[in-house]
């Protein structure tokens, strides 16, 4: 079984010659190389044909069994994955985490607080979001390390405005642990959209390397499921020490870098 782990750039690389040499044959390299164009992602028309994206992912999706993802997170108990897997969004069960992060609030104002939340989020029920790289985490999202879901910082922030006094979104950088946890995603739960996104990356770093115009621009995929994911596929997590706040626009130290389960594999 191979697994895509997109900090490796260089394994699945090399690897498009193993799944994709016969079609990215050497009449396709030598179009590629005539034009010398920027190869870009979201514009596959430097390639000759139409044909070769949805036979590049047919034969992406049968090389690859499974993915390396990243998940950031809050959670008080950061073994629930490693026992339950990911359920995905669940209103129900954040109202109650955001109670037992804040037990003096009261049900009615948390019941207001969520009332027109959970009308927009409705269609993220069962969604889970995960990026490709730890970097991408710590640079670029780092509101899920330090504050947790979207969904308990939108209610923190509505729970704030009914209850005057206390900053609920601030509250919760100091509850739980600010976690990545580390999965490996079946190519099989992944929508075809989103199959498709990460070939035209892969296509794209291919291109730019045959006509020697550099891989370095390639983007992080991200990518979500609609489904839970068992917990056989949630293989680690570590506890980073500095994560950038997009909010503050400045890079933040974490604490605490341990957790109950760290302590636990080391015992």
């Amino acid at each position: 079984m191979t697994v895509l782990d997109w900090k490796d750039q260089s394994t699945w690389l090399h690897a498009v010659d193993a799944y994709a040499g016969d079609i990215l044959d050497s009449t396709v390299r030598e179009h590629v190389l005539r034009r010398r164009s920027y190869c870009d992602s979201d514009d596959l028309t430097w390639l000759p044909s139409r044909t070769i994206q949805p036979s590049f992912v047919d034969a992406f999706v049968h090389y690859y069994s499974s993915i390396r993802a990243f998940h950031g997170c809050r959670p008080l108990d950061v073994a629930t994955y490693s026992r339950n897997g990911f359920v995905g969004h669940a209103a129900e069960r954040l109202k109650k985490e955001f109670l037992d992060r804040f037990p003096h609030v009261p049900d009615e104002i948390l019941r207001l607080a969520a009332q027109e939340l959970d009308i927009s989020r409705a269609t993220e029920r069962a969604k889970t979001w995960f990026v490709l790289t730890e970097r991408e985490l710590t640079e670029n999202c780092g509101s899920y390390i330090i504050h947790g879901s979207e969904y308990l910082a939108a209610l923190a922030k509505g729970v704030s405005r009914l209850l005057r006094g206390i900053d609920y979104f601030y509250e919760l950088q100091n509850t739980g642990y600010p976690t990545i946890i580390e999965v490996e995603l079946p190519v099989s739960y992944l929508p075809v959209p989103q199959l498709n996104s990460i070939a035209r990356e892969i296509l794209s770093a291919w291109g730019r390397r045959i006509t020697k115009l550099g891989t370095s621009s390639t983007s992080t995929p991200c990518v979500s499921i609609h489904q839970s994911l068992e917990p056989q596929y949630v293989v680690g997590h570590t506890h980073p020490k500095e994560v950038r706040d997009p909010y503050r626009m400045l890079r933040r130290a974490m604490s605490p870098t341990t957790c109950p389960s760290c302590r636990a594999s080391k015992a």
